[in-house]
C-alpha cells in the first residue's frame, strides 16, 4: 500500500498485494483487481501472470488459470517455476494426462530443481502409479534435504499404496516436530486424509486455516482432498476462506477459530 501511495502505476506493487490478499487477506475481489492492474501496467510481469494464475485456480476457474500461466511461460520460456507451475496448471484443472508430459519435460530442464518433482508425483499418485510416484519423492527429497512438502506426499503415497507403516512413521515425526515449533498443519492434514482418518484430517486442516497455510489457496481444487469434499466441516472451511465478506476484516477472522472442543 505504500508503495502504491507512492506510485499507483507500479506493476509490482500491484502484483504483490494480490499476492497478500490470496494468501493471508482473502480479500479475494481485492486480490484480482490488484493482478488485473499489474498485468495493465506491465503485460509482460511474468510474476503478475503467474500469481494470477494461483488465484484463478482457487476460484476454479482453471481455462483462465491454465491461459495465464501460458502466457507467462512466453514471457519466460526457461524459467523453471513457471514450467513446472504449467504442468500443475494442468494438474489442478483434473487434465492429468496433459499435466505428466509438461512436468517430465520440467524435470529435464534442470534434474536439480526439486520443486518440479512435487507435482510430477502428484500427478502420478492421481494416474495411480504409486511407484513411480514414490521413486520422484524420493529423488526430491534428497534434493530438498527433506522439505516438508515432499516428506508429506512421500507419507501420502505411501500409505496410498499399503505402506502404511513408513507413512505413519513420518506422521509421528511431523507431529513431534509441531510440538517443539512452527509447522504448516496442511502437511499433517494431507497424510491423515491419505491413511483415511477423515476426522483427523479436516482437525489438521481447521489448524492450518489459523495459520493461514499458503495452500489452503488450492482446497478448492485441490484432488487429494476429494474424500472429505462434500463434509459440512470441510464446506464450512472452504466458505470461511472464500466467503470474502466473512474473512476481508479483522474481527470476522478472529471469529472463525473452529475451536470444537
Amino acid at each position: 500500500e505504500k508503495a502504491l501511495s507512492i506510485d499507483p502505476e507500479l506493476s509490482e506493487a500491484h502484483t504483490s498485494l494480490g499476492i497478500y490478499e490470496i494468501f493471508c487477506g482473502y480479500d479475494w475481489s481485492r486480490a484480482e483487481s490488484a493482478f488485473k492492474r499489474a498485468i495493465e501496467m506491465n503485460p509482460q510481469n511474468s510474476d503478475a501472470r503467474h500469481f494470477y494464475c494461483h488465484f484463478l485456480q482457487g476460484m476454479n476457474r482453471h481455462d483462465e488459470a491454465i491461459a495465464q500461466i501460458n502466457e507467462a511461460l512466453k514471457i519466460e520460456p526457461f524459467s523453471l517455476i513457471v514450467n513446472a507451475e504449467t504442468g500443475w496448471a494442468y494438474y489442478l484443472a483434473r487434465r492429468f494426462d496433459e499435466a505428466l508430459p509438461l512436468l517430465r519435460q520440467a524435470k529435464d530442464m534442470e534434474p536439480g530443481f526439486f520443486l518440479t518433482y512435487l507435482p510430477l508425483a502428484q500427478t502420478y499418485i492421481q494416474k495411480g502409479f504409486y511407484p513411480e510416484a514414490i521413486a520422484e519423492l524420493k529423488r526430491a527429497a534428497e534434493l530438498s534435504g527433506n522439505h516438508p512438502a515432499i516428506r508429506s506426499e512421500l507419507a501420502s503415497a505411501y500409505a496410498l499404496s499399503g505402506r502404511r507403516s513408513e507413512a505413519v512413521k513420518i506422521l509421528r515425526e511431523f507431529e513431534s516436530q509441531a510440538g517443539r515449533e512452527f509447522f504448516d498443519p496442511y502437511f499433517i492434514a494431507v497424510v491423515y486424509l491419505a491413511l483415511d482418518d477423515k476426522d483427523k484430517a479436516i482437525e489438521w486442516l481447521e489448524k492450518s486455516y489459523k495459520v493461514r497455510s499458503n495452500w489452503l489457496l488450492w482446497m478448492n481444487a485441490e484432488p487429494k482432498l476429494d474424500p472429505i469434499r462434500n463434509d459440512p466441516r470441510f464446506q464450512e472451511l472452504l466458505a470461511a476462506i472464500y466467503t470474502s465478506d466473512l474473512v476481508s476484516r479483522a474481527s470476522d477472522r478472529a471469529a472463525l477459530t473452529f475451536d470444537r472442543r
